[in-house]
């Protein structure tokens, strides 16, 4: 852990019994439930949760919990706030019928329901040692800023959060009716995720359109034109729900034909089939997605989607698995595997919300210039076709616009990762001097960063460019972890 990083005692009013470990997210410290006070040292991350669901926002000081405080939720007064990595926090319930007991938060970071139930029964037991030293343990210090790990102030961070991201913006939870409009299943009148989605389109009006798709694997590209706004879900686990294909960059027009079929999407959709199969011998980047959206207000929740093409070890290959170019794009427990171009957030101020989500690839895997916030989601680098010193991100960000926040969750790595950046500038051709920015606030980092130099430069003549204290391009606030600034 990291020595800069004083964790202290957690006094919390509880009402009720204890608190599900689903009720706070991995990393965060138990603070108060809706309608009680939380009085912490410093600015932090604050999430508001339950049962595993969550929304963040960044508070000072003392403060009541409270729905109204947040961005976008559906909690109601059983929800509560926890208190982001490295804070100190104390609770007083309004409510006569609280309890009181307290929580370390040193193996927070590794929590699992049955280790979190452990630790708070443990940490009850001396809570009256604890509390003599909760005084000494209430300053909060973040690590230092470097040259080539740069760590924003309290007071600039406050400018990157989730709801300034957003905007205008707020993201209610995405709702998953019992009776959809329309159910994809192996016997039901759609059998293709893509023939329902052509039915919601083709049925017209400004009323969202709502999409069971039973359990299964789907072979098969999709494609999300504009019109009434559509909610994609299962009602199960996001495995439960397989999208796939394994389109590829390199691949042929003709191969890519062969493939796929126009015949099989709505006039937006042909056009899109077509000018792809047109191309030569290499259809490019942005043919090679698996499932495109262009249907502002899109949603989808429970899912899994993959690129499934087996890349090559070149890195030249590839293969994006989700390619959006909406606005107000809403994903909750989707995952999205890949290995070099795995997610392209594009457009320029366009904005992406992905909750609860996991992404997996091995080379600029999150990448474009649009606006993406990524809300207590896992991001995976894998080395299983060997490749190591690559990047995760490679936003393309225009002056003037947001580019992506990583709030909460993790970075981890899998089979051998390691010495990999955080990102790298893309200077992207089509646009008017990108610039590239990415902000990590209270993640939990693992030791596969290259924890000297994360951020990488794009080339000898695009070299790094975070920006100025003020106006941060590049940066971290209140990491955890092996991979975390010291």
């Amino acid at each position: 852990m990291n020595s800069k990083l004083l964790l202290g005692a957690l006094a919390l009013g509880m009402a009720g019994g204890a608190l599900a470990a689903t009720d706070y997210p991995s990393g965060y410290t138990k603070c108060a439930q809706v309608g009680s006070t939380c009085t912490m040292s410093g600015t932090h991350t604050v999430a508001l949760g339950k049962s595993g669901s969550f929304v963040y926002t960044t508070l000072s000081g003392s403060f009541t919990c409270s729905t109204a405080l947040f961005p976008s939720n559906s909690f109601t007064s059983s929800a509560w706030c926890s208190v982001g990595p490295t804070a100190s926090a104390s609770s007083s319930a309004s409510s006569s019928t609280s309890s009181s007991v307290a929580s370390s938060s040193s193996s927070k970071s590794s929590s699992s329901a049955a280790a979190s139930s452990k630790s708070s029964a443990a940490a009850s037991s001396s809570s009256s040692s604890k509390a003599s030293s909760s005084a000494s343990s209430a300053a909060t210090s973040a690590p230092a800023s470097t040259a080539t790990r740069p760590q924003l102030s309290a007071a600039v961070a406050a400018n990157f959060t989730v709801a300034k991201y957003l905007g205008s913006w707020t993201p209610a939870a995405i709702s998953t009716p019992s009776t959809p409009d329309y159910t994809v299943s192996s016997s039901g009148s759609y059998k293709t995720v893509q023939s329902a989605i052509n039915a919601a389109i083709n049925a017209g009006g400004s009323t969202r359109k709502y999409i069971l798709v039973t359990a299964g694997t789907y072979n098969e590209l999709v494609f999300v034109p504009s019109g009434p706004p559509i909610t994609l879900y299962s009602t199960g686990a996001a495995s439960s729900v397989k999208i796939q294909i394994a389109t590829s960059a390199l691949q042929s027009g003709s191969e890519y034909a062969a493939m796929v079929k126009a015949s099989n999407y709505t006039s937006a959709g042909q056009s899109w089939v077509n000018s792809c199969a047109g191309k030569g011998s290499a259809i490019g980047t942005t043919c090679s997605a698996a499932f495109i959206i262009q249907n502002t207000g899109f949603e989808a929740k429970n899912l899994t989607i993959t690129n499934s093409r087996v890349e090559s070890g070149s890195g030249t290959d590839q293969a994006v698995a989700v390619y959006t170019v909406a606005d107000q794009v809403h994903v909750d427990n989707v995952r999205m595997y890949g290995n070099q171009d795995t997610l392209w957030v594009d457009g320029a101020g366009k904005r992406f919300y992905a909750q609860n989500c996991y992404v997996e690839g091995d080379v600029d895997f999150i990448f474009g210039a649009g606006t993406g916030v990524f809300d207590n989601c896992q991001i995976n680098y894998t080395a299983a076709r060997g490749k190591n010193g690559s990047t995760i991100g490679a936003p393309s960000t225009q002056a003037g616009n947001y580019g992506f926040l990583f709030n909460g969750g993790s970075f981890t790595g899998s089979n051998g990762a390691s010495n990999v950046s955080f990102a790298r500038q893309w200077p992207q051709s089509s646009l008017s001097s990108p610039i590239g920015k990415m902000i990590l606030r209270g993640v939990k980092i693992d030791a596969f960063i290259n924890t000297t130099t994360p951020w990488k430069d794009w080339s000898s003549s695009n070299p790094v460019n975070y920006g100025t204290t003020s106006d941060p391009y590049l940066g971290e606030y209140l990491n955890t972890g092996a991979g975390a600034a010291k």
